[in-house]
């Protein structure tokens, strides 16, 4: 098959055309993840014109396109599909996407779809979800892998930008950066447990948690 057969395919899938459809498809990214699988050794064309839609004018074609990003990410890579939204970010920020996806922000979806790939080695795409994380009402949600890519930054960054509720961030973290922001954090509001809660710490050792616990809430129970 050629790149233009291909890249006419995928147009068609994105704008409701049904190109690949089973029972389990209900939006027009979940059939083209499936001509993804189906792709063989025609992939890498496949994956050229899925990144080509990330700037198309059409919202559809970028909805599809990002819906997708965890599909090809690791093959794209953070440097470079970081550098398309970020450089087109008119096309982006405050955009709806066409249907329901991960998130009702395309810049959203995108950035927390682009986070989990990027380290150390990707400065340009680390720079910049940092910096949407200060900037965006919704960068919390990009600690995670913050921490993970960079905890130093985090940590050294923690007052104003990490919220007391976003203690999941705690297991990226080593065992001397989560001393290092809870002690950043301070003072700590009240203890209010959750089962989210519960779950981090059932994650680290015993006794760092409950050491842990014991910096943050003075008195609680082991």
């Amino acid at each position: 098959m050629n790149t233009d057969k291909i890249f006419a395919q995928i147009r068609s899938q994105l704008e409701g055309g049904g190109v690949w459809v089973d029972r389990d498809t209900s939006t027009p990214d979940d059939g083209l993840k499936l001509g993804l699988k189906g792709a063989g050794a025609e992939r890498p064309l496949y994956v050229a014109a899925i990144v080509a839609m990330l700037i198309s004018d059409d919202v559809r074609h970028r909805t599809g396109a990002v819906a997708v990003i965890p599909e090809i990410r690791a093959e794209v890579g953070a440097e470079r599909l970081a550098k398309i939204v970020r450089d087109h970010e008119a096309l982006y920020q405050g955009v709806a996407p066409a249907w329901r996806i991960s998130h009702d922000d395309l810049e959203q979806a995108a950035a927390l779809a682009i986070a989990p790939e990027v380290s150390t080695k990707d400065a340009a795409a680390l720079a910049w979800l940092k910096q949407l994380a200060q900037d965006r009402p919704w960068g919390a949600f990009l600690l995670n892998d913050l921490a993970r890519a960079d905890g130093a930054w985090l940590v050294k960054n923690a007052k104003g930008l990490v919220p007391h509720t976003h203690i999941g961030v705690l297991l990226k973290l080593s065992s001397a950066q989560r001393d290092a922001l809870i002690d950043a954090l301070a003072p700590w509001p009240a203890e209010k447990p959750t089962v989210l809660t519960a779950s981090v710490w059932k994650q680290l050792p015993a006794e760092e948690a409950s050491r842990l616990r014991q910096k943050m809430w003075p008195g609680s129970a082991p």
